[in-house]
Protein backbone atom coordinates (compact mmCIF):
# COMPACT_ATOMS: atom_id res chain seq x y z
CA UNK A 1 0.00 0.00 0.00
CA UNK A 2 1.13 3.30 -1.03
CA UNK A 3 0.62 7.03 0.73
CA UNK A 4 -3.32 7.81 1.25
CA UNK A 5 -5.15 10.91 1.22
CA UNK A 6 -7.95 11.46 2.92
CA UNK A 7 -11.39 10.33 1.52
CA UNK A 8 -12.91 13.22 3.38
CA UNK A 9 -12.48 15.89 -0.03
CA UNK A 10 -12.86 13.31 -2.53
CA UNK A 11 -16.66 14.33 -2.94
CA UNK A 12 -15.65 18.40 -3.05
CA UNK A 13 -13.38 17.22 -5.13
CA UNK A 14 -15.51 15.32 -7.36
CA UNK A 15 -18.02 18.08 -7.45
CA UNK A 16 -15.77 21.00 -8.13
CA UNK A 17 -13.80 19.02 -10.94
CA UNK A 18 -17.67 18.90 -12.61
CA UNK A 19 -17.96 22.41 -11.74
CA UNK A 20 -14.81 23.28 -13.53
CA UNK A 21 -14.52 21.02 -16.64
CA UNK A 22 -18.02 19.85 -17.01
CA UNK A 23 -19.55 16.60 -16.08
CA UNK A 24 -19.14 14.65 -19.31
CA UNK A 25 -15.56 15.41 -19.37
CA UNK A 26 -15.42 14.11 -15.84
CA UNK A 27 -17.38 11.11 -16.99
CA UNK A 28 -15.16 10.17 -20.24
CA UNK A 29 -11.96 10.75 -17.96
CA UNK A 30 -13.08 8.33 -15.54
CA UNK A 31 -14.19 5.94 -17.68
CA UNK A 32 -10.61 5.76 -19.30
CA UNK A 33 -8.98 4.98 -15.68
CA UNK A 34 -8.57 1.48 -14.47
CA UNK A 35 -11.25 0.18 -12.74
CA UNK A 36 -9.98 0.13 -9.22
CA UNK A 37 -8.73 3.66 -9.72
CA UNK A 38 -11.96 4.93 -10.71
CA UNK A 39 -13.92 2.89 -8.36
CA UNK A 40 -12.06 3.92 -5.44
CA UNK A 41 -12.90 7.41 -6.10
CA UNK A 42 -16.20 6.64 -6.55
CA UNK A 43 -16.40 4.84 -3.35
CA UNK A 44 -14.91 7.45 -1.36
CA UNK A 45 -16.67 8.25 1.97
CA UNK A 46 -15.57 10.60 4.63
CA UNK A 47 -14.39 8.77 7.07
CA UNK A 48 -11.88 6.78 4.77
CA UNK A 49 -8.52 7.38 2.66
CA UNK A 50 -7.98 6.75 -0.64
CA UNK A 51 -4.47 6.08 -2.72
CA UNK A 52 -2.29 9.14 -3.40
CA UNK A 53 -1.90 7.57 -6.67
CA UNK A 54 -5.07 7.83 -7.30
CA UNK A 55 -6.55 11.19 -6.47
CA UNK A 56 -3.36 12.18 -9.02
CA UNK A 57 -4.68 10.17 -11.74
CA UNK A 58 -8.08 11.19 -11.59
CA UNK A 59 -6.70 14.93 -11.75
CA UNK A 60 -4.53 14.06 -14.38
CA UNK A 61 -6.72 12.22 -16.51
CA UNK A 62 -9.40 14.87 -15.96
CA UNK A 63 -7.58 18.07 -16.85
CA UNK A 64 -6.41 15.57 -20.30
CA UNK A 65 -10.15 15.69 -21.36
CA UNK A 66 -10.97 18.88 -20.48
CA UNK A 67 -7.38 20.23 -22.35
CA UNK A 68 -6.21 21.59 -19.07
CA UNK A 69 -3.09 22.21 -17.07
CA UNK A 70 -3.01 19.94 -14.40
CA UNK A 71 -0.90 21.99 -12.28
CA UNK A 72 -4.05 24.93 -12.67
CA UNK A 73 -6.44 22.63 -12.33
CA UNK A 74 -5.29 21.11 -9.34
CA UNK A 75 -4.58 24.87 -7.47
CA UNK A 76 -7.99 25.94 -8.55
CA UNK A 77 -9.56 22.60 -7.03
CA UNK A 78 -7.83 23.12 -4.13
CA UNK A 79 -8.52 26.33 -3.18
CA UNK A 80 -11.81 26.42 -4.00
CA UNK A 81 -12.12 23.27 -1.26
CA UNK A 82 -9.79 25.53 0.94
CA UNK A 83 -12.26 28.34 0.81
CA UNK A 84 -15.26 26.36 1.06
CA UNK A 85 -14.46 24.45 4.26
CA UNK A 86 -13.60 27.41 5.98
CA UNK A 87 -16.48 29.62 4.48
CA UNK A 88 -18.49 30.03 8.14
CA UNK A 89 -17.32 30.95 11.20
CA UNK A 90 -14.06 29.63 10.87
CA UNK A 91 -13.11 31.95 8.43
CA UNK A 92 -13.76 34.62 11.11
CA UNK A 93 -12.03 32.54 13.84
CA UNK A 94 -8.96 32.64 11.27
CA UNK A 95 -8.61 36.03 11.52
CA UNK A 96 -8.01 36.46 14.92
CA UNK A 97 -5.48 33.80 14.52
CA UNK A 98 -2.00 34.73 15.19
CA UNK A 99 0.68 33.83 12.32
CA UNK A 100 2.56 31.51 15.14
CA UNK A 101 -0.51 29.35 15.52
CA UNK A 102 -1.20 29.21 12.18
CA UNK A 103 1.65 27.98 10.61
CA UNK A 104 2.53 25.79 13.24
CA UNK A 105 -0.99 24.20 12.89
CA UNK A 106 0.07 22.71 9.82
CA UNK A 107 1.25 19.52 10.81
CA UNK A 108 -1.84 18.98 12.02
CA UNK A 109 -3.57 19.52 8.60
CA UNK A 110 -0.97 17.29 7.30
CA UNK A 111 -1.71 14.70 9.35
CA UNK A 112 -5.76 15.27 8.42
CA UNK A 113 -4.98 15.15 5.11
CA UNK A 114 -2.43 12.70 4.13
CA UNK A 115 -1.53 9.07 5.83
CA UNK A 116 2.00 9.31 5.14
CA UNK A 117 5.17 11.24 6.22
CA UNK A 118 5.66 14.04 9.11
CA UNK A 119 5.58 17.67 8.83
CA UNK A 120 7.30 20.39 10.87
CA UNK A 121 6.71 23.99 11.34
CA UNK A 122 8.30 27.28 12.67
CA UNK A 123 7.99 30.95 12.73
CA UNK A 124 11.58 32.56 12.44
CA UNK A 125 10.19 35.55 12.01
CA UNK A 126 7.09 37.97 11.30
CA UNK A 127 5.76 36.94 7.54
CA UNK A 128 7.63 34.07 7.53
CA UNK A 129 7.29 30.47 7.44
CA UNK A 130 9.28 27.11 7.33
CA UNK A 131 7.90 23.97 6.81
CA UNK A 132 9.45 20.77 6.41
CA UNK A 133 8.22 17.22 5.21
CA UNK A 134 10.14 13.66 5.99
CA UNK A 135 9.15 10.62 6.43
CA UNK A 136 7.49 10.63 2.43
CA UNK A 137 10.94 10.45 0.19
CA UNK A 138 8.77 9.70 -2.89
CA UNK A 139 6.10 12.09 -3.15
CA UNK A 140 5.11 13.50 -6.43
CA UNK A 141 5.03 17.12 -7.14
CA UNK A 142 1.28 16.95 -7.47
CA UNK A 143 0.91 15.86 -3.96
CA UNK A 144 3.45 18.89 -2.40
CA UNK A 145 1.94 21.30 -4.95
CA UNK A 146 -1.57 20.32 -2.86
CA UNK A 147 -0.13 20.41 0.03
CA UNK A 148 1.30 24.06 -0.66
CA UNK A 149 -1.85 25.80 -1.88
CA UNK A 150 -3.77 24.73 0.71
CA UNK A 151 -1.74 26.26 3.20
CA UNK A 152 -1.27 29.26 1.04
CA UNK A 153 -4.95 29.74 0.88
CA UNK A 154 -5.46 28.81 5.07
CA UNK A 155 -3.10 32.23 5.56
CA UNK A 156 -5.10 34.23 3.10
CA UNK A 157 -8.05 33.15 4.32
CA UNK A 158 -6.92 34.58 7.73
CA UNK A 159 -6.57 37.96 5.88
CA UNK A 160 -2.71 37.74 4.96
CA UNK A 161 -2.04 39.61 2.05
CA UNK A 162 0.38 38.66 -0.04
CA UNK A 163 0.74 34.93 0.64
CA UNK A 164 3.52 33.17 -1.26
CA UNK A 165 4.17 29.41 -0.68
CA UNK A 166 7.17 27.98 -2.65
CA UNK A 167 8.34 24.53 -2.35
CA UNK A 168 11.28 22.04 -2.84
CA UNK A 169 12.32 19.10 -2.29
CA UNK A 170 15.02 17.81 0.66
CA UNK A 171 16.26 14.35 1.72
CA UNK A 172 13.33 12.54 3.08
CA UNK A 173 10.74 14.81 1.65
CA UNK A 174 10.52 18.57 0.89
CA UNK A 175 10.52 22.35 2.60
CA UNK A 176 8.23 24.90 2.26
CA UNK A 177 9.07 28.50 2.36
CA UNK A 178 5.77 30.49 3.04
CA UNK A 179 5.54 34.57 3.21
CA UNK A 180 3.59 36.82 4.02
CA UNK A 181 3.38 40.84 3.93
CA UNK A 182 3.92 41.80 7.74
CA UNK A 183 1.09 44.02 8.03
CA UNK A 184 -1.64 41.86 7.84
CA UNK A 185 -1.36 39.99 11.30
CA UNK A 186 -3.76 40.62 13.85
Amino acid sequence: MGARVTAATMPEAHRLLVKECGGDAVERALARLPDAVREEWTAATPVGWVEADTVEAVFTEVAREANRDVAELQVAITRAATERAFRTMWRILLRLTSDRALVTRAPLMHRKSFAQGELTAEVPQAGRGELRLSGWPDVSDFHLRSFAAGIAAVLELAGRRGVRCAWERAPGGARFALTWDRGAQP
